[in-house]
């Protein structure tokens, strides 16, 4: 029966581990580091579980799916490797991992599980196109979240997959962005997101999709660009200061650039930005030119 080793802040496991037991290590605070055998080990359910000196993990090449709540609760993760070969990232993986801001899910996944990444500290998350499947509430909770790639547009969303619970009577028909504009925590506006796009343009998550598209308009379809701009000249005002706020220099970049902005407000945009602090919006705003946003509304029916 193998050992495992921890000295020095490392967890090592030799050469002769195949496998680990559920809960194996769970709530273990002594090592802030794991080292891997030279092939992959089958990991099981809560292996890592409440590991909270564990500040970083990378995953070795060969594991192809991860167990139910492997590192669960680990809140001192501030990083994640995970390897090519994995195919599938599991039911509440990496739940409540506070620290851990960015994570980036390999081109061989096909699924993100159950609440994977619920109540982390996630800023950022990019999902490659091989990604079939987001299930319920992987991303739900994650109120740092600002910036989310989802690159299969057929894939299919689970039930309030980012936000847990819908206000009460809000029915049940929630997609990949449950309920945007509901979530007062809400920070999504950057990233490329077509999949569950609202049908109609009243929908209260339908802001933070337009704000996403601004922030990379080149990777839409001509259809869906203008939808959103006939959205944003009907909804100018608040949408810039929620840009603004956001201090989201790529979508007021898109709006300068495609004449989405009007001169009468623009001393409005300006003061707000300088009263944000950010020089590189108050800069845009000041030299680029005040577009024909109220026209485009006028061209197209709301």
């Amino acid at each position: 029966m193998w050992a495992p080793d921890i000295s020095n802040g490392v967890l090592t496991l030799p050469e002769d581990c195949y496998a680990l037991e559920p809960s194996q290590f769970a709530n273990y605070d002594s090592f802030s580091e794991i080292r891997w055998p030279s092939h992959p080990v089958e990991l099981g359910e809560e292996s890592f579980y409440g590991c909270t000196s564990l500040t970083h993990v990378t995953l070795p090449e060969g594991t192809k799916s991860l167990p139910m709540g492997v590192f669960a609760a680990c809140i001192g993760i501030t990083s994640v490797e995970l390897p090519e070969s994995l195919e599938e990232v599991g039911d509440s993986d990496f739940m409540f991992c506070s620290a851990l801001g960015e994570v980036k899910v390999p081109g061989n996944v096909k699924r993100v599980g159950k609440t994977a990444f619920f109540g982390s500290g996630l800023r950022s998350v990019t999902m490659s196109a091989s990604v079939e499947e987001v299930d319920e509430r992987a991303f739900a909770n994650c109120n740092s979240l600002r910036h989310v790639d989802l690159y299969n547009d057929a894939a299919a969303l689970g039930a309030s997959a980012i936000f847990a619970d819908p206000p009460e009577g809000a029915g049940d028909a929630l997609d990949f962005i449950s309920l945007l504009g509901f979530q007062s925590e809400c920070n999504i506006c950057e990233g490329y997101l077509k999949a569950g796009l609202p049908v109609e343009n009243n929908d209260p998550r339908f802001p933070h999709y337009a704000e996403m598209w601004a922030t990379c308009p080149e990777k839409h379809d001509a259809a869906t660009g203008e939808r959103m701009k006939v959205y944003i000249a009907g909804h100018e005002l608040e949408f810039v200061k929620s840009a603004i706020v956001h201090h989201n220099v790529a979508a007021v970049r898109t709006l300068v650039e495609e004449g989405l902005l009007s001169a009468e407000n623009k001393d409005t945009y300006v003061r707000l930005s300088t009263e944000e602090g950010v020089s590189e919006l108050t800069a845009l705003l000041l030299t680029g030119p005040a577009g024909n946003a109220m026209s485009l509304e006028e061209e197209f029916s709301l």
